[in-house]
């Protein structure tokens, strides 16, 4: 990583102060045991344009992992304009990928009562969102994932499931659920 890079980081975070520029980085104080964290999450950072390919999955997929907080950013914070700042932390990238490949079993075909989750939002009409945090809660019962896909594109759910959840949720569902009951 850029020193550079790095002075801004902490700066926003508000490790170090607005003061004066840093000439190089070995003028940089600043509290260890805060920078330890940044750095580690700033050392497994993945570009946020890249993280799509590596799950199989849409932008759209992507935002919404990232605002279920499934998918974490290195550093929330709006002043950053930084690319390194919007980058996704990999080792959450690596933990959804792992709960995709334990989520259900494998299967050649589809069965007919399973469909991609694109596929199940259309036909229940029901947010990708909502389906994603019916995913990750584990409220779905049946998931199948298909023999020769990689990540979200594996994975399929049973609309009629999803149909159930909704007008039956789980008590530790959130309002998003909720929100399409009746």
């Amino acid at each position: 990583m850029h020193s550079k890079t790095l002075e801004n980081v902490l700066r926003v975070a508000g490790v170090i102060g607005d003061g004066e520029e840093q000439k190089s980085a070995r003028n940089v104080v600043a509290d260890y045991a805060e920078a330890k964290v940044l750095i580690d999450r700033a050392k497994h950072a993945v570009p946020v344009t890249q993280v799509p390919d590596m799950l199989s999955a849409s932008r759209p997929i992507v935002a919404e992992l990232i605002s279920l907080g499934q998918l974490t950013r290195i550093q929330d914070h709006g002043q950053l304009q930084s690319k390194l700042g919007k980058s996704i932390d990999g080792r959450s990238v690596q933990r959804t990928l792992k709960f995709i490949e334990g989520v259900g079993p494998l299967v050649e075909e589809p069965p007919e009562t399973h469909v991609h989750l694109a596929k199940a939002a259309e036909k229940t009409r029901v947010t990708l969102r909502a389906i994603l945090e019916m995913l990750f809660g584990q409220f779905l019962p049946t998931v199948f994932r298909l023999q020769g896909c990689h990540g979200l594109e594996a994975v399929l759910v049973s609309p009629d499931e999803i149909t159930a959840c909704i007008a039956d949720p789980p008590p530790d569902a959130s309002d998003e659920i909720r929100f399409w009951m009746g």
